[in-house]
């Protein structure tokens, strides 16, 4: 509920809302307040931003809507380290290594891996992050990691300057990662439901084998959508109202270069030091898979 009610006169003889359910009440009440850290600290885009300033980008969405796409492609044309939660992870499990096999327990079911491992992984690649803008593609997935997430950009001397957010619906989600296959020697991404005349077994680029990932079958999809609604969207709506002014929408489904377009040029206002064509004259391919 809100912690601001009535002005001035009305306020003084009514009190908030938060206040009349603290008193009136018929069970305890615990008050929270939403964390305002990284707010205060985060100036508007644009207002005294130097090239010295390392910029924070959050990338949101549901399952399937081109997240990772989007980030490799804002990443041909300018210095951008990004921190891919999910391909950490999934990395760590391949490793075989301990903790590897703690996350598989639940990225093997679609469920979301606890925060703990979480930040012990992204807190290690950002260590090694050198550029000054970093995208985070997977992270915070639930209103627990909020608070964490924040003091870790904080510690990092890492600023929030945008937030993006990706909108998919479920049958376009499904069409997608149903279909989705990843090279298994280079990483790069297919999808055999695009040509199905063309049955696609081995990477184009490589001659790896291409392979389905298990959090890509169907009915892994369904709940890791369903685990969206329920943890993620919460978090949306938190930096739609606390950082309303970094935050906007953009559909998953328009074209891709008019996606990427459209994203580049927010990111161009609200990181004025943005360094474009610095790696390559040109803007992001809209090719990508």
């Amino acid at each position: 509920m809100g912690r601001v009610g009535p002005k001035e006169r009305r306020r003084l003889l009514l009190g908030n809302a938060a206040e009349r359910v603290i008193r009136n009440g018929d069970r305890a009440v615990t008050t929270v307040r939403v964390p305002r850290v990284q707010k205060i600290k985060s100036k508007p885009p644009g207002l005294g931003t130097g090239r010295g300033e390392r910029a924070a980008v959050v990338l949101m969405g549901s399952p399937g809507s081109g997240k990772t796409t989007l980030a490799r492609a804002l990443a041909e044309c300018t210095p951008i380290s990004i921190i891919e939660v999910g391909n950490l992870l999934k990395l760590e499990v391949q490793r075989g290594t301990k903790l590897g096999r703690v996350i598989k327990q639940f990225t093997s079911t679609g469920k979301l891996v606890p925060l703990v491992h979480v930040t012990k992984i992204v807190s290690t690649a950002l260590r090694k992050a050198q550029e000054d803008i970093v995208l985070f593609d997977g992270i915070p997935r639930s209103t627990r990691q909020i608070n964490p997430f924040l003091r870790m950009l904080a510690g990092q001397g890492l600023y929030l300057r945008a937030v993006i957010i990706l909108k998919l619906d479920l049958q376009t989600a499904l069409n997608r990662l149903v279909g989705r296959r990843i090279c298994s020697r280079c990483g790069t991404l297919y999808n055999i439901l695009a040509k199905p005349s063309k049955p696609m077994k081995i990477c184009q680029r490589c001659g790896g084998e291409l392979i389905q990932r298990q959090d890509d079958r169907e009915e892994v999809v369904r709940e890791r959508f369903k685990r969206f609604g329920n943890e993620t969207l919460p978090v949306i709506e938190f930096f739609k109202k606390e950082f309303s002014e970094l935050t906007w929408e953009q559909s998953a489904t328009t074209p891709l270069p008019q996606r990427i377009k459209r994203v580049w040029r927010r990111l161009e206002r609200a990181i004025p030091h943005i360094r474009i064509g610095t790696k390559q004259k040109r803007m992001p391919n809209p090719q990508l898979t």
